[in-house]
C-alpha cells in the first residue's frame, strides 16, 4: 500500500527495506525511498 501511493509521483524511482516493529501499543515503520534527487530514509512511529 505504501509503494502503491508513492509510486504515483514520477520522482520515486524505488520504496525498499521496509522495517515493521510493534511495541506495546505502538508501531515502527521505515523504508527507504529513491528518488532522482537521491536516497532518504522514512520513519513513523503510529
Amino acid at each position: 500500500m505504501i509503494t502503491d501511493a508513492l509510486s504515483q509521483d514520477s520522482r520515486i524511482l524505488e520504496v525498499d527495506d521496509f522495517e515493521i516493529n510493534f511495541s506495546d501499543d505502538k508501531m515502527h515503520v521505515s523504508f527507504k525511498i529513491t528518488t532522482v534527487y537521491g536516497e532518504t530514509i522514512i520513519e513513523y512511529t503510529l
